[in-house]
This record gives C-alpha cells, sequence and structure tokens, in this order.
C-alpha cells in the first residue's frame, strides 16, 4: 500500500518558541504545558525540549514519528496514541479513541518503532507521556471539547458577533489545523 506521511511530533512543534520556567500561561497559554509537565516530575522532559542558545530541540528525532496523514491527524487530536507492550522493546499497542476501531481508521493492532543507520526510535518517555495525556483528555471530558472546537473550525465561515466563536479563534490562532480529510 502506498499513502502519504506527515512528521509528526509527539510532543508538538508549537511549543517550539517556549522557554520552559521563562515563559508565562500570561505570555503564551502553551506555556502551561512546560508548568504541568514539570509539576507531574518531568523537568528532564522539559530541558530535553525546551531548547538552549543552539536552538530548539523539539524536533529532536527522540520527539518525532513518521505516520500516514490520517493517523497524524489522529494522533495529534488526541483520538490515536501508543501505549508499551511490556517486556518488548520498541513495541506499542494503538489504542484508539472510543467510536473508533483499527479497521476504521486503518491500523494495526500493534507496531514496533525502528531506526535505521544507528538513528533514535521515538522516546518511549514522551510516548508514554503522550498516552496518559491522552487517556485524561478522554477522561475529563476534553477530547469531546476539542472535537466540537475543530469542526467548528471546519464548518465556521465568519466569527460570530457576539463573540461566542473566540474559542475557535484561540484555537485556530494557536496553530491548530482543521482536520484534513484523505
Amino acid at each position: 500500500m502506498v499513502t502519504l506521511t506527515r512528521c509528526s511530533h509527539i510532543f508538538p512543534s508549537s511549543l517550539n518558541d517556549i522557554q520552559p520556567g521563562v515563559s508565562s500561561a500570561k505570555d503564551c497559554p502553551a506555556a502551561t504545558v512546560w508548568t504541568i509537565l514539570e509539576q507531574l516530575g518531568y523537568e528532564d522532559v522539559c530541558a530535553q525540549l525546551g531548547g538552549d542558545a543552539q536552538g530548539p530541540w523539539i524536533h529532536r528525532l527522540e520527539n518525532v514519528l513518521t505516520l500516514d496523514v490520517a493517523v497524524h491527524d489522529r494522533f495529534d487530536n488526541m483520538r490515536l496514541w501508543f501505549e508499551e507492550v511490556r517486556g518488548e522493546e520498541n513495541r506499542y499497542r494503538v489504542v484508539l479513541a472510543p467510536g473508533l476501531t483499527h479497521t476504521l481508521v486503518g491500523v494495526p493492532k500493534q507496531v514496533k518503532f525502528v531506526a535505521r543507520h544507528g538513528l533514535s526510535v521515538p522516546s518511549p518517555k514522551y510516548i508514554r507521556v503522550h498516552a496518559m495525556c491522552c487517556r485524561v483528555a478522554h477522561m475529563s471530558g476534553a477530547a469531546k471539547y476539542l472535537d466540537v472546537l475543530i469542526r467548528n473550525m471546519e464548518e465556521l465561515q465568519v466569527l460570530a458577533e457576539d463573540g461566542t466563536s473566540a474559542d475557535v479563534l484561540m484555537y485556530a490562532l494557536q496553530g491548530h489545523r482543521p482536520r484534513e480529510h484523505p
């Protein structure tokens, strides 16, 4: 099978301009991501991805996957994530949000990440944190809210004069794109 693929960041590249411990949520709402990671004990992840004088490290290979366009969309929108298979290095179960099936999405139930020519595979820690965020989003109902925002972004042709579509505008301005349909 031939398909289009896209570079997918486990931690989104929109975090690129935010410095952990320097930017505040007032400066940029995405700065909250760094704060939450630090509070959960992932200071090392913030240090690894936050950048330094040599530039941002968000694009490091450990933070990147190459995914089919439709899979990339679901991964970015927290409707697909990977959970480690115990005892098997770099092998993951593909977990889907409620209402999706592996057949419908066209993905296998398990995948194994491999690297060639001495390059790095995606970081198991980054994948675990992404999976945790997806599970929490679905348990809290946040995923449904994101689905509504994305649907509104796709369907909305003009913003409401009374400001009721401000959340859609903010979501779009933060660098999120409407879903791509194959």
